[in-house]
């Protein structure tokens, strides 16, 4: 195997690698990660940034091994493993502490017959602080996971992930009900929820005459009425409290952005002179000439009646207040003062009063435009914009300021 550093995603699905080949997959991954690292200067890092593996007949062991490999790799950050024969019933808690010390911030396990006794473990243990998006799509969850999931979204465990996809399972009308109250009540972060195609199974076919017993009459009417509890759900209750996130998660980011260069201009101002220091004739000169002078002392009404011009406003003494005022007023020049909580405002003081931050932005604003378009056109305008972007939401993220941590939530929202 001999995979170059410039290749940033590997697509080797629809084969039939098997246990065996995904280990010899990673295995080769290792091997060349660990040569590309071990290069001397000028060479290129090392870059691989997905790897997708559908339909390959892979079990629990081929996942086992990615798993590791992604703990290993902090340039991994989606791992596909859709369509194959995974039930992640063996070795489930090395597993999840692996994944939970990964950098991975996709993993799609859909269409896998998942252990229900297993994905509960996994949503008790799991805390992978990068983890935005996890599909368990197709996966034939029962309602008794559902608990587990619920448990999941309410708790601090699951800030960062964006998006949860739970569809064509079978966690009914209660199991469904129960996490989107974990939603409305605890979630704020979570901006996509899978929640489709989940009521209790019934006979879909057949005419009336198939239905051999009253049991099956009614096992028939009781689905129906799981699938209408169900839409009421996913089509009423849901769609509401996703836009209430991105609502919030949008007001973070822009209160964090906004805020950044008011705080950097406070804490790194030059200190006003003293009182004391400014001499009494400079500022009676700054007041008026003849008032220096002593002309005009037999008439002081003269020099006002003489200029039309208003005397100039003095400026805000900013600078002069105790810096927890000074620091207030930043906050309000976010135009959002209660978007941030205490906790990310503090990461942004800390970071604002750094002085080499401002490099370090700068070089990262540099690197990024390096192979972006030049020229005047309008594309290319647009890459380098969208370049620029990237670079703060890495900023925003890196700091925890592009999720809601607010909390109570306002309740003019909800």
């Amino acid at each position: 195997m001999d995979i170059r550093p410039q290749i940033h995603r590997l697509d080797a699905g629809h084969n039939a690698l098997g246990n065996d080949g995904a280990v010899a997959l990673f295995g080769g991954l290792t091997t060349q990660r660990m040569r590309y690292r071990r290069a001397e200067k000028g060479e290129p890092a090392w870059g691989m940034r997905e790897v997708h593996m559908p339909q390959n007949n892979v079990g629990d062991e081929g996942l086992a091994n990615a798993v590791q490999y992604a703990s290993e790799d902090e340039e991994l950050k989606s791992l596909g493993m859709q369509a194959n024969g995974i039930t992640v019933s063996c070795g489930l808690s090395a597993l999840i502490q692996k994944l939970n010390k990964s950098h991975l911030t996709e993993l799609r396990l859909s269409n896998n017959r998942l252990s229900p006794a297993a994905v509960e473990q996994l949503f008790t243990s799991l805390e992978a602080p990068h983890l935005r998006a996890l599909h368990l799509s197709q996966c034939r969850l029962p309602a008794e996971v559902a608990p587990a999931i619920a448990d999941y979204i309410a708790s601090p465990r699951s800030y960062g992930l964006e998006r949860l996809q739970l569809n064509a399972n079978s966690l009914g009308s209660k199991g469904v009900s129960a996490i989107v109250d974990a939603l409305q009540s605890s979630n704020f972060t979570l901006l996509h929820l899978g929640l489709a195609a989940n009521s209790a199974r019934a006979r879909s076919s057949g005419s009336d005459d198939d239905w051999d017993s009253e049991e099956e009459w009614s096992s028939a009417s009781d689905a129906d009425s799981d699938a209408a509890a169900c839409s009421q759900q996913t089509e009423r209750r849901l769609p509401a409290l996703l836009e209430r996130n991105r609502i919030l998660n949008r007001r973070v980011k822009d209160a964090a952005t906004r805020a950044l260069a008011p705080m950097r201009i406070i804490l790194h101002a030059l200190p006003p002179p003293e009182q004391g220091d400014v001499n009494e004739q400079d500022q009676l000169e700054k007041l008026s000439p003849e008032a220096a002078t002593g002309e005009n002392d037999a008439n002081p009404v003269a020099p006002a009646q003489a200029s039309s011009e208003p005397a100039p406003l003095e400026s805000f003494p900013l600078l002069r207040l105790p810096q927890e005022l000074q620091l207030v007023v930043a906050r309000h020049c976010s135009g959002d003062a209660e978007a941030l909580s205490e906790a990310q405002w503090t990461r942004i003081i800390t970071y604002a009063g750094e002085r080499a931050s401002l490099k370090r932005m700068a070089e990262r604003s540099r690197l990024a435009l390096v192979d972006a378009a030049t020229g005047p056109s309008r594309a290319a305008r647009h890459e380098r914009k969208a370049k620029m972007l990237e670079v703060l939401e890495e900023w925003r993220t890196r700091h925890r300021c592009d999720q809601w941590e607010s909390n109570p939530m306002p309740a003019n929202l909800w």
